[in-house]
């Protein structure tokens, strides 16, 4: 039902319905309308949004800050802006009305002090009684009433916003979220710097910031107008923190010591995490660099070329002190998407689910027919689309976001009747070429309908093939928020499992580490294909945890420690063996019998023609493989080949010279040689001369 009061229409686009001739709403206040009258399907409890204090903006929003600077443009140094943080009210839906009287107008900065006084009281009950308002009248309202110091307003619209329409530049937003992408809260929290009541910054800064993006943009850098900005943004917000009452130039701001002691130790008073102060200090970095190159720029600052090289320094070792406690983050989250990766059986869950049946139906009868779409129905078949695309591709959510309709139409088919779409916009264009979407017929087909008989409903200037209800580009965040709402009302992903949501990069992460976790192959051509290296798939996709390889990896140490110490007990043993039959003195052998097999013994007959020592068996053992007892080994090998026992040092008896008499008379007669002195011969036959014995010993020695 249309929410104009005298309107009774029934309406399937309320946001359409409004911008039509009937009611001239403007796009932006139609938008908003949808969030303002609580028409939108919100995935989170209400608490968390925020009307806007103006009373003549009707946005409902969850980052007020965010808000009143990007739409109402103001700072964070203006007075209004910390008054307007205080007084925003939480969004009650039960408070607003059923009907309204006027089109809302849009609020662009320079309140007058009586509406900042008055917005407070009056927005609970200003939905009653909204003020005509056209949008050629903005500029001129009230500027009577407005105090001296604040009438800026003419150079502001004139610079900022020609004809005071937003219209010009793509709104973007997604038609399930609660707000707008531009006024949505940043999922990066960290990031966010607390702005209660920043000072003014001094003019030099302004101007060398504004020399500094376009030292980004242009030619020394070539950057992208998105990232310059919030380059140049951190380095504004440094000056915001360390700014001072009384500024005397920007070289008392930007020096070692204000860095260290004072923006440094705030950044980790709000409890930011490594990687996000990594990442503001090599914005420093490169604001260091850009005044070593511009001469004028460090005129400005009033900086020493020296002290600027010293900031470089101090910056670059100030970063590596976070890498340890960044790179604890990275294994902390590698872990957590290692536990919530998207597995084969989670993807046929979803494919049989409600919403896919709902995509399905909706595909095949508006392939034959032609009816208008619901809302409802326009998101399922759009959603659906896009997650066929990621699980046939694993790309980045970038390329759902920027594949046009002249690529669309543009498409191929190979010699497999598989359909392939080029899409040129897309985060690694530059060193991979074109990303490629690869569709079976049937989803091709799906596509086909998705774009001539549902997308076409959509009223909108833009080429991309997938826009939110209201005819905007979604962006590759909205892109994931949406799959990750469609994981969530499928029943796959519960919110207390402690597990990450569906998003394009946990997929991609899947992809990578179920390709090397089950020897698929293909590494290098997938990971071209997905648009990065092997490197950083190895690296940063494939989320394979040790744990997994823990039992194999320890039994291979285990073995080695093993087999080492069987090999020193061996030798021990074999050591002992042969100290003990030098002795004379028998080992007891082992109980157990070793059960030799046909193969063992003809690995023996094989390797050994002759019979080894220990030494060798002891260092060949373990390149056979045979599981026993050097001792054992040894015996075995000698019965194969037939040797017989091998000789030793020992005499036997019968091999003797003396007898048991001889003994005795040696005993007897030669006791002097026995107890001592020198044994020449002389003197062993003097001693032995009436000795019977002397008789074989003087032979023996007459031998000699």
């Amino acid at each position: 039902m249309c929410i104009v009061e005298g309107c009774s229409e029934a309406v399937v686009n309320l946001s359409r319905h409004l911008q039509s001739k009937r009611h001239g709403w403007s796009q932006e206040s139609a938008q908003k309308a949808l969030s303002y009258f609580n028409y939108r399907k919100r995935s989170s409890d209400v608490g968390s949004l925020r009307l806007c204090p103006l009373q003549k903006c009707m946005a409902v929003v969850k980052r007020i800050d965010n808000h009143l600077k990007r739409v109402h443009k103001f700072q964070s140094s203006d007075p209004e802006y910390a008054k307007f943080l205080k007084i925003a009210e939480k969004f009650d839906p039960k408070s607003i009305p059923a009907k309204v009287n006027f089109s809302p107008k849009k609020f662009i900065k320079n309140i007058s002090e009586h509406d900042i006084n008055q917005s407070a009281s009056i927005h609970a009950s200003s939905c009653n009684n909204i003020i005509v308002h056209s949008f050629q009248n903005d500029i001129k309202f009230s500027q009577s009433s407005l105090p001296k110091e604040n009438t800026k307003l003419d150079s502001i619209l004139e610079n900022k916003f020609p004809n005071n329409s937003v219209l010009n530049e793509p709104f973007i937003l997604d038609s399930e979220s609660e707000l707008s992408i531009i006024e949505s809260e940043d999922e990066n929290d960290e990031l966010f710097v607390p702005e209660n009541s920043f000072l003014p910054l001094n003019n030099n800064i302004k101007i060398v910031l504004d020399k500094f993006e376009n030292f980004l943009v242009g030619p020394d850098n070539k950057r992208d107008t998105d990232s310059a900005s919030r380059t140049v943004g951190d380095v504004q917000r440094y000056f915001q923190l360390v700014n001072t009452p009384h500024f005397e130039n920007i070289s008392k701001l930007f020096n070692v010591e204000i860095i260290r002691n004072k923006y440094i130790s705030k950044l980790e008073s709000n409890q930011l995490k490594a990687g996000s102060i990594k990442k503001y200090l090599f914005s420093l970095l490169d604001f260091s660099t850009f005044l070593l190159s511009d001469k004028e720029a460090l005129i400005l600052t009033e900086c020493k070329k020296s002290e600027v090289n010293d900031i470089k320094v101090k910056l670059s070792m100030w970063r590596k002190t976070y890498n340890r406690e960044d790179r604890k983050k990275f294994w902390r989250r590698q872990d957590k998407d290692y536990m919530s990766i998207i597995t084969p059986s989670e993807v046929s869950s979803y494919l049989c689910s409600e919403k896919a049946r709902q995509a399905y139906e909706l595909f095949y009868f508006l392939k034959i027919n032609q009816r208008p779409v619901t809302q409802a129905e326009y998101v399922v078949t759009r959603d659906h689309m896009m997650f066929e695309i990621l699980i046939g591709t694993a790309h980045r959510s970038g390329v759902c976001a920027n594949v046009t309709t002249d690529e669309f139409k543009y498409a191929e088919i190979d010699a497999d009747r598989m359909y392939i779409i080029p899409v040129a916009k897309h985060k690694t264009f530059g060193n991979y070429g074109h990303a490629y979407i690869v569709l079976s017929s049937e989803k091709f087909q799906w596509l086909t309908t998705f774009v001539d008989k549902i997308r076409s409903q959509i009223y909108t200037k833009f080429k991309n093939v997938f826009v939110s209800w209201s005819g905007q580009p979604m962006s590759s965040g909205a892109i994931s928020q949406q799959l990750g709402s469609l994981w969530k009302k499928s029943g796959i992903y519960q919110i207390n499992s402690g597990k990450r949501n569906f998003c394009a990069t946990l997929l991609r992460k899947s992809a990578s580490t179920g390709v090397r976790d089950n020897n698929i192959g293909n590494e290098k051509e997938i990971a071209r294909f997905m648009g990065h290296s092997n490197l950083t798939a190895d690296k940063h996709y494939h989320t394979h945890r040790t744990r997994n390889t823990a039992v194999k990896s320890s039994n291979s140490i285990r073995t080695y420690f093993q087999n080492n110490l069987m090999d020193n007990n061996h030798t021990i043993v074999s050591s002992t063996l042969s100290k003990n039959g030098d002795m004379g003195v028998s080992m007891t052998p082992p109980s157990e019998r070793k059960k030799w097999t046909k193969q063992e013994e003809d690995i023996l007959k094989k390797n050994f023609t002759k019979l080894p020592t220990m030494s060798e068996i002891i260092e060949i053992m373990p390149s056979i493989g045979i599981v026993t007892t050097p001792k054992k080994f040894y015996d075995k090998v000698r019965s194969l080949n037939g040797s017989p026992v091998a000789k030793t040092n020992a005499t036997p008896k019968r091999q003797k010279i003396f007898t048991r008499e001889y003994v005795l008379d040696l005993y007897s007669n030669g006791n002097e040689l026995i107890f001592g002195g020198p044994l020449s011969q002389e003197r062993i036959e003097d001693v032995l001369k009436n000795s019977s014995i002397i008789k074989k010993a003087s032979i023996i020695t007459g031998s000699n």
